[in-house]
């Protein structure tokens, strides 16, 4: 299902142009609209196709091997992490279009006992994951499989493997096993001699010890990171160490150093052309020129990152920013703004699965509403962020610490404690689709 390209089909069914467009003319499959070389069957077609494939069972195995082969190539083929800006914008909604084919390859794999080629598709499209909302179902297949390698005595697999499943992980939240998945990875890779991947597994690291506010280990991790990138040559690993201790910088109040960090990351990321980097460095430098009281290039910096974020449809960064951007509006009392800004944060987050960051839109809303004199559904909301930070292990950032306990303090102020307290746990018994809900009406109400 999904359709397929003429490239595929012709190695996968060792047919010939003539025959496609045979099949063509002759109704039994029909071009996407919109797409020159894309094709699908009708389902009546496709059942038909099915039953006689599977009379065929050394046929059939036969057929599935090759569509796994010719997808795992061309999936390995693409190297999303050296593909940059429009490219990158290309092959990810060409990985969208193919998802149900890449489905049945992992789907293939799992029954036949493939785990390798379950990693190597893994590692392929762990950007895709990442930032396309489909991190959940990522690290389904991988941890599925970590478990299935030891009869191939392969390390450096089971370095990816780990590798991935740490992302991941940190992608959905939780930095508790994040950690653990990093650490054994730092100690597979290093046993087998796996560069690479122990620089992936030691950034892991930094950023599970930076949110637990461990910073002497974080930059500890980070360090060695740098002095791995500068061995390998990789300006795209040397960038993202840089852009990390950015973030120590920033946790350790050192404001200006994190500003000066990551402009220089950013600088890095220009060079080699990293469009999806450069829109996080800018972020974060918004966010550092906001904490530093210049609200201009504060406002500059983020939305920079928005238009970027937003070009490359990388929904992450783009709710960060507007997060961030929310953020920078209500701190300058442009509360209409503020609103307009959450409102499309609220929207957006429906397609996040990232919990760090819809904690901190709820915060905001929260504040938001509070100065509106909302305070119960503040509360409300609140207690359903705090349950989203507990459950995901990511405390109130440092730099925001101060602001967040004032809010507290104002909320229960307006509320009274009782009523804080009873509209806290009623926050935090909500799921988080009635919490956005809950949030989205009262914006819906708020007037300045």
């Amino acid at each position: 299902r999904g359709g397929f390209e003429r490239s595929a089909a012709l190695a996968v069914s060792g047919a010939s142009n003539l025959v496609l467009l045979e099949l063509l003319d002759s109704s039994l499959i029909r071009r996407i609209q919109g797409h020159t070389n894309r094709f699908d069957l009708h389902e009546l077609v496709r059942q038909y196709a099915q039953e006689k494939l599977e009379a065929d069972p050394a046929g059939a195995a036969a057929a599935r091997r090759k569509h796994a082969e010719w997808f795992l190539s061309w999936a390995k083929g693409i190297q999303l992490r050296k593909q940059k800006g429009l490219e990158l914008v290309q092959w990810m909604r060409r990985i969208e279009q193919e998802l149900d084919n890449l489905r049945a390859v992992l789907v293939w794999a799992e029954r036949e006992d493939e785990p390798q080629t379950i990693i190597h598709l893994g590692s392929a499209l762990l950007f895709f994951w990442r930032s396309r909302g489909y991190a959940r179902e990522g690290l389904g297949w991988i941890s599925r499989t970590l478990d299935r390698l030891g009869s191939l005595n392969s390390t450096q697999l089971h370095a990816s493997a780990l590798t991935q499943i740490g992302d991941l992980y940190v992608h959905e939240g939780d930095m508790k096993a994040a950690g653990a998945a990093y650490q054994k990875a730092v100690e597979v890779a290093q046993a087998a001699d796996h560069p690479e991947a122990l620089a992936q597994a030691l950034n892991g690291l930094g950023i599970v010890a930076l949110y637990d506010h461990d910073y002497p280990l974080s930059r500890q991790y980070f360090s060695e990171l740098s002095t791995l990138t500068r061995q390998l040559g990789d300006k795209t690993l040397a960038a993202m160490a840089l852009n990390n201790l950015g973030c120590v910088l920033e946790y350790e109040g050192n404001y200006q150093g994190a500003l000066d960090t990551h402009s220089e990351s950013l600088n890095l990321k220009i060079e080699i052309g990293d469009a999806f980097g450069q829109s996080i460095s800018l972020r974060n430098m918004g966010l550092m020129a906001r904490l530093l009281g210049d609200y201009a290039t504060a406002h500059r910096y983020l939305e920079q990152s928005l238009e970027i974020s937003t070009a490359l449809d990388d929904r992450q960064v783009m709710l960060d920013a507007l997060n961030a951007s929310s953020a920078l509006a209500f701190q300058q009392a442009d509360y209409n703004r503020a609103r307009s800004l959450y409102h499309q944060s609220l929207r957006l987050s429906q397609t996040v699965q990232y919990r760090g960051l819809i904690a901190y839109m709820l915060e905001g809303v929260a504040a938001l509403l509070g100065v509106n004199g909302q305070g119960k559904t503040a509360a409300r909301l609140l207690g359903q962020a705090d349950a989203l930070r507990h459950a995901a292990k990511i405390p109130v950032s440092p730099s925001e610490l101060a602001a967040y306990q004032t809010q507290l303090e104002n909320i229960k102020a307006a509320t009274g404690e009782l009523g804080f307290s009873l509209a806290w746990r009623e926050g935090q018994a909500l799921s988080l689709e009635q919490a956005l809900a809950l949030a989205l009406e009262a914006l819906d109400t708020v007037s300045f």
